[in-house]
């Protein structure tokens, strides 16, 4: 303890007071501080018997200016109307019944290290003005939340390691002259994973120096370094980061970057960029130490990234480089004393892999190909059929839906022809004829009649098919070898399938002998399950033939 009145002796040119690693209680001599006026540095770390000296019964003792002589104790404790020393005796006010102490007005230096301060002590009982305070130390006490400090621009070194911070207001820092700030070993993650955070780091546009180690960081916001360009010192050492995802284009004169003791296993290929580019010009030493490293194909480039720094005359300095270890697929773990072996090991491993990976994504290609390929030759004509019948409606036309009664009113075409050209004197010569003089209302499609020219073979044969009441397949030998034909074959069969339901709107007239070899399966399918007409060799037959034709062209 330190009797009343000492401090008010002391000499008034005093400029630095240490008095730590002692045990002074928390007393009223903390009232004469205001006496010191020209003290700058004040070292009062390792109090471990602090206590609060509102507990106990305490006498003050006013000036002859107040006639007021109060003794009370803290449960009697009553606002007295601001009973301020002005002259030599004490220093200090009753605000709401709170004793406010007033620091040196020139004090530099506070260092309170390892004094148990209580967020409460401090904002209760401290006076929150420091006009000339540069260098504030408060290592290893419990303040979880700093609340409105007011440092001014003066501050330039603020220590706060191992105090459980969890937060600060946002204008605890107002000064943008900071340099040095340590905030290691405290609880900040979840402060610094918001907006708010970036207001305490974008002003201090001077910081050298920042500490954020083992504040249980699982993630780094990308751009929360962000204007930091005179930052020399990075510290995140023994935190929780698995990837370095931060933005590092900003930090133009960062000389170290720590990060060490987290549970990063490889570097992306942009942030080895980014290292490289930021050790053109001058010396960056990059620490990686106690991270379990991952030694597998995936990160080979990132292995050789760092083999290659060791190697060359580079500006990238991997610090305790041999004591960096290596976790392969198998857990077995190697140090980077040894990198070449592992690189080499790697190397053929992965190559190996490499040349599997090949062939099997080759075989897979070509498998799949091979599937879509089978499965758009299945369904090639179907595919076609919808794709022109998409584009017809899309060009305004609609489908014809066959109603109750006749239904040749609908059609634009009674038939639709289908034949070779080498048979075009049957088809197109004697059937047109025959048919005509039958009945001269039928309407009869031929290519080369109603075929629109300058549109595509395609469309005109799928109109002629769709605008058609049925269509009628000259099948001969010349027929099956016509891709024509073919097509317009099956344009029929997909408009019979997706438009005509149970309607008889194919006709098969055989001309000549064929082989069954030559009739597609779709075809023999028709062939087999309904009648088809032959072409008679004969004269004789040949009346009966026309009218089974003309019957079947009329059929609703």
């Amino acid at each position: 303890m330190i009797e009343p009145n000492t401090i008010k002796n002391l000499p008034e040119n005093l400029t630095s007071i240490s008095a730590g690693h002692n045990q002074l209680k928390f007393g009223w001599y903390l009232l004469e501080m205001l006496a010191l006026k020209n003290l700058r540095f004040l070292n009062v770390s390792n109090m471990y018997s602090i206590e609060n000296p509102f507990r106990q019964p305490w006498t003050v003792t006013c000036d002859d200016k107040h006639d007021q002589r109060p003794n009370r104790t803290p449960e009697g404790l009553v606002p007295c109307s601001n009973i301020v020393n002005t002259k030599d005796t004490f220093n200090f006010e009753f605000l709401d019944g709170k004793v406010i102490m007033h620091m040196p007005p020139k004090l530099e230096t506070l260092v309170i290290d390892n004094c148990i301060i209580r967020e409460t002590a401090v904002s209760e009982h401290l006076e929150q003005k420091f006009k000339s305070l540069k260098i504030l130390q408060a290592n290893r006490n419990f303040v979880p939340h700093f609340q409105d400090f007011d440092y001014s621009n003066a501050l330039q070194e603020v220590y706060l390691s191992r105090s459980f911070v969890s937060w600060f207001e946002d204008s605890f820092f107002l000064t943008s002259n900071l340099t040095v700030l340590d905030l290691s070993y405290n609880d900040l993650y979840h402060y610094f994973s918001t907006e708010r955070s970036r207001q305490l780091l974008q002003k201090q546009e001077y910081l050298t120096n920042l500490n954020l180690a083992s504040n249980r960081f699982e993630h780094v916001p990308s751009d929360l370094f962000k204007g930091l360009s005179k930052l020399n010192v990075l510290n995140l050492t023994e935190n929780e980061l698995t990837e370095v995802d931060f933005a590092l284009n900003d930090l133009t004169e960062l000389r170290v970057l720590d990060l060490s003791k987290n549970r990063i296993r490889t570097l992306t290929k942009s942030k080895m960029h980014d290292l490289d580019i930021l050790s053109r010009k001058t010396t960056l030493s990059l620490n990686l130490t106690g991270n379990v490293l991952l030694c597998s194909c995936e990160t080979l480039d990132f292995l050789k990234w760092m083999r290659n720094k060791r190697r060359i005359h580079s500006k990238l300095i991997l610090a305790n480089f041999k004591n960096y270890s290596c976790s392969f697929v198998n857990s077995t773990t190697m140090y980077f004393s040894e990198i070449s072996s592992i690189i080499l090991d790697l190397d053929k491993q992965c190559s190996s892999k490499l040349g599997y990976i090949i062939v099997s994504s080759g075989a897979v290609v070509i498998f799949m190909c091979c599937i879509v390929s089978g499965i758009l030759y299945r369904y090639r004509w179907k595919l076609r059929y919808l794709y022109h019948m998409t584009r017809r409606s899309l060009r305004g036309y609609f489908t014809l839906q066959d109603t109750k009664g006749s239904a040749r009113k609908y059609y634009e075409f009674d038939a639709f022809i289908s034949y070779a050209e080498e048979d075009s004197e049957f088809s197109y010569n004697t059937l047109k004829s025959e048919i005509l003089n039958l009945d001269p209302s039928v309407r009869l499609c031929y290519h080369q009649e109603h075929f629109v020219p300058g549109s595509n073979i395609c469309e005109n044969i799928v109109n002629a098919v769709h605008c058609s009441r049925k269509t009628i397949c000259v099948v001969s030998k010349h027929f099956m070898e016509s891709q024509w034909c073919k097509y317009e074959f099956n344009m029929a069969h997909m408009e019979k399938i997706h438009n005509r339901g149970d309607q008889n709107s194919l006709l098969f007239l055989m001309l000549g002998d064929i082989k069954s070899d030559y009739v597609p399966a779709t075809m023999m399918v028709y062939l087999q399950s309904e009648s088809y007409l032959k072409v008679p060799g004969n004269k004789e037959d040949s009346v009966t033939f026309w009218n089974h034709v003309y019957n079947a062209i009329i059929e609703e």
